[in-house]
Order: structure tokens, then sequence, then C-alpha cells
């Protein structure tokens, strides 16, 4: 099992004068992030569109700031894709300090977050990912052998949280550097793959007045990780779906 990406969003009331703020907020993030890069969008562009931006001092995570929500975004290397725990370690802690740089400028509390996760099953498994979700997911009867499966399943957790589960199968192909006849016909490797995320817009959607915390924060995070250690694998192995 392989993690190799993890995006955490968090959503916000709109931040007035957000590029006024670049400079505080590059200081309150030196430690672990470049200078900023103020993004020339206008004035009156989609308030979800980033303004801010700046990247990790590895490289490995993109930070995007922009008037009413910020995104996280890491990929990870041999040294850590194949520790979730590590991988989790590192978002939580970063989740952490963005939520006090971003407190100074939030008042009336976040809107809701989420951590979306996304899983490489290599070498674990060795039914092909199209027979093994075909048999375990679906049930599937069909004299045709599909090409292409993606399973989605939404639990709602303590009346605030969507966990989110999707599965599917990723072919990897050798060779790509033009389109033209052919081009696929080198396939390279073939993977399950699952996408998990976590998030509260359950509380917003339904919950007059719901306000997101960094409790909430830490609870998406604890969720993750509960169903990577004890969880996914019985999804996987005997089709057992239970968070």
């Amino acid at each position: 099992m392989l993690i190799k990406n993890t995006r955490y969003n968090i959503v916000y009331p709109r931040i007035s004068n957000l590029r006024r703020k670049a400079f505080e907020i590059e200081d309150q993030l030196k430690d672990f992030f470049h200078q900023v890069t103020l993004i020339p969008v206008p004035d009156d562009a989609p308030e979800d569109i980033p303004r801010i931006s700046t990247t990790s001092h590895n490289g490995h995570s993109q930070l995007n700031i922009s008037l009413s929500n910020t995104q996280l975004l890491t990929n990870y290397d041999d040294a850590f894709e194949g520790n979730w725990e590590r991988c989790l370690d590192y978002v939580e802690n970063r989740v952490d300090i963005l939520y006090s740089t971003l407190g100074n400028y939030i008042k009336d509390g976040y809107l809701f977050s989420g951590l979306t996760t996304e899983i490489v099953f290599d070498s674990i498994f060795d039914e092909d990912p199209i027979d093994l979700m075909k048999n375990k997911f679906i049930n599937l009867k069909t004299d045709l052998s599909p090409h292409e499966i993606e399973q989605k399943i939404t639990f709602v957790m303590e009346d605030d949280y969507y966990v989110n589960i999707t599965f599917k199968n990723l072919r990897i192909y050798e060779g790509l550097n033009y389109q033209g006849p052919g081009m696929l016909k080198n396939e390279k490797d073939h993977y399950l793959v699952c996408i998990l995320d976590v998030n509260d817009r359950h509380g917003f959607n339904y919950k007059d007045g719901y306000t997101s915390n960094i409790e909430n924060a830490k609870k998406i995070v604890k969720i993750t990780r509960t169903i990577l250690e004890e969880k996914l694998n019985k999804m996987i192995t005997e089709g057992v779906f239970d968070v």
C-alpha cells in the first residue's frame, strides 16, 4: 500500500484584502514553506481562485490560499509513500500550522474541511484489479470483460462527517511521448487505487449555524488513520465495507 498524495482543503468565510496579509502569512509559515508568490488575478476574479502560493522547503507540498479556501497538496516520495503513518503525521502537523495561521484572519469560524488520500496497491494482492472489484464489490455478471471499473460508496459518521471511498483500476503505459495509433499498446502495470475522502461537510450541509475548527480537522485525520490501519484491507480481501 503506497500513499501517493494527500490533499487537505480548508473552506472558510471570505478573507478581505488577502494580498495585504501575504507577507504576514509568509512569516508565520517560514519554518516550513518558501517565500510566497502573489498570483496576479483581478480583484473581481472568483474568490476560490488562489491569490497566494508557495511550496514546502523540500518541494513535496504545494500550498494555495484563496479568499475562501486553502489547499495543501502533498506528493510523497519513496521515503514516505510506504509508511502511511508518517504521511498522516506530516499532514496533521502542517494542518495545525495552517489553522494557527489562518485563525488570525478568520473570526467567525471555518465552514468545513476535508482530507483526500490517494492509495495505490501495487503488489500486495495477486488478483487482477478488475476481477477483484467485479467479484467482491459489485458482483458483476457479464460475459464481457470490463476495461475500467470505478466504485464509490459514501457513509455518514457522527452526523458531521462524510466518508467517501472510491475504488478504481489504474493502468500505466510505456512510451506515451506522442499522440497516435497504438500509443496505449504497451501496458506496463495495472493497479488497484483507492481514493479516501473524509470531510465534515455533512455538518455544514445539514446543521444551521454549523462551524468547523481544528478539532474537526483532527477528527478527520483520525478517521482516515482508522480506515487505513483497520478497515481498508478487509474491504479489499473480503468485500466488507465498515468504517
